[in-house]
């Protein structure tokens, strides 16, 4: 039986970080990725890339090595061939220290599509499908939080504005897109990590766009 493959490329929520916790994982049975998998069945495989702190295509000052693209194109030839290439990236690039614009972040999304689409081309013959993912949306009640150091009102907003730009570089590229700004729960604890909750609709939403998807190309 052929599998279709799918790579989830992104950060700490897709790595499972529980925001209850000093960092640590939750079960594999609660993460979105863990959930996806199990609906979509025995006919896909889903790869898990997630690494808390990643950015889009920047580096961070004490962090260069969780810039999200050099590590793209080598994650992309040691998994090939990848069928679908989910994105979900761009929360820590709203970080303080960052002090990127909503345009530079959808600027690094879209440099991280080009380089899938070229890689993908020259190392397996022909491009996945590509999810651009806007990411669920950092929570405004920063106050007294965990990150409250590295977030503030702007990275708030900034959460909200790449959503629109990300659908801009879906449509311009072919790629699906999927907004999870608003219909994906974060918790309250710290305002960036998802809740068991938002795994689980973040997974509902992930597996109704594949599977439609899927419907349409046959």
């Amino acid at each position: 039986m052929k599998q279709t493959t799918i790579l989830c490329y992104g950060d700490s929520n897709t790595y499972g970080y529980d925001p209850r916790t000093d960092g640590r994982r939750y079960p594999a049975e609660v993460c979105w990725t863990t959930r996806f998998a199990r609906a979509l069945g025995e006919e896909y495989r889903v790869i898990v890339e997630g690494l808390s702190g990643r950015t889009t295509a920047y580096d961070r000052l004490e962090f260069p090595w969780k810039n999200g693209y050099p590590y793209l194109t080598p994650c992309l030839a040691s998994h090939k061939p990848i069928d679908y290439l989910i994105i979900m990236l761009g929360t820590n690039d709203c970080n303080v220290e960052m002090a990127l614009s909503a345009e530079k972040i959808a600027a690094g999304m879209e440099l991280l599509v080009r380089t899938a689409e070229e890689i993908t081309q020259a190392e397996q013959g022909y491009v996945p499908r590509i999810v651009v993912v806007a990411p669920a949306a950092i929570r405004p009640e920063l106050e007294g939080t965990p990150f409250a150091y590295q977030l503030d009102g702007t990275s708030v907003q900034k959460s909200h504005d790449i959503a629109p730009l990300y659908r801009e570089i879906a449509e311009a590229h072919g790629c699906l897109f999927l907004d999870a700004t608003r219909e994906v729960e974060v918790s309250p604890i710290d305002c960036e990590h998802l809740t068991e909750r938002g795994h689980a609709r973040l997974a509902e939403l992930m597996t109704e766009l594949v599977l439609r998807d899927q419907k349409c190309a046959k």
